[in-house]
């Protein structure tokens, strides 16, 4: 089964490669109307499918948390999260195409395309040169945006092995308060039964004061162990 998610991981990678190179074909402004459309199209099309993909891979993985190590889950739920942002870039991607061309193919059933500060004065090749800058931008936001997220998802995985090992020791801690409650209870018991055999002779007194002393010692001692 987790064979078979990495293989299906591979091909939705593979796809994604593909559904760039159409992006980027469909902008390389060498094909007729009739032809960058049906390239669009098809894009569209490999788009949902990518999308549906890493959908299934996400709720998959899931059931293989048991399968796996701690180490390997998150590695792959990152390799997720990376695909997810990709399609996310793609589909950006692929509208500012289709954008792109409605506003240089238009014809003359339609008015004139808006044009803007930073498109004024560009004919076809230049708005293509400008869409493709514009697409690289997209590229290194959304790359930005994908470390962000892994960063801090990795951060949250710091905090929560920290909590981990803390309740780890608060766990000890009471271990050792039982241990050492136990040994104080035994202390008591003995006391009392040796201040009965004693009563108010000077040395039973001195025997008791001994026997405190040692029990505190040996509460220290658990305690100086404990931290």
């Amino acid at each position: 089964m987790a064979d078979a998610w990495a293989k299906e991981l591979d091909e939705a990678t593979r796809l994604a490669e593909e559904v760039k190179g159409s992006i980027v074909n469909a902008n390389s402004g060498g094909m007729s109307r009739g032809e960058r459309s049906r390239l669009l199209s098809t894009t569209k099309r490999k788009i949902l499918i990518l999308d549906n993909k890493v959908n299934r891979l996400t709720s998959t993985l899931e059931t293989l948390r048991g399968q796996l190590s701690e180490k390997e889950f998150f590695r792959r739920q990152d390799a997720i999260i990376s695909l997810g942002l990709r399609v996310k870039q793609l589909d950006s991607s692929y509208k500012s195409s289709q954008n792109a061309r409605d506003d240089l193919l238009a014809d003359g059933t339609r008015g004139p395309p808006v044009e803007t500060d930073k498109t004024t004065g560009l004919d076809n090749y230049g708005l293509i040169a400008f869409q493709r800058q514009t697409m690289k931008d997209q590229d290194v936001d959304l790359e930005d945006l994908e470390k962000s997220v892994v960063s801090t998802k990795h951060i949250a995985l710091t905090v929560n092995e920290e909590l981990d090992l803390q309740a780890h020791l608060l766990d000890d801690m009471d271990r050792h308060a039982d241990r050492t409650n136990t040994v104080l209870q035994n202390v008591h018991k003995r006391l009392v039964v040796l201040s009965k055999r004693a009563g108010s002779s000077a040395l039973g007194c001195l025997c008791l004061m001994m026997l405190v002393v040692v029990a505190l010692l040996l509460v220290l001692l658990k305690l100086i162990h404990v931290w």
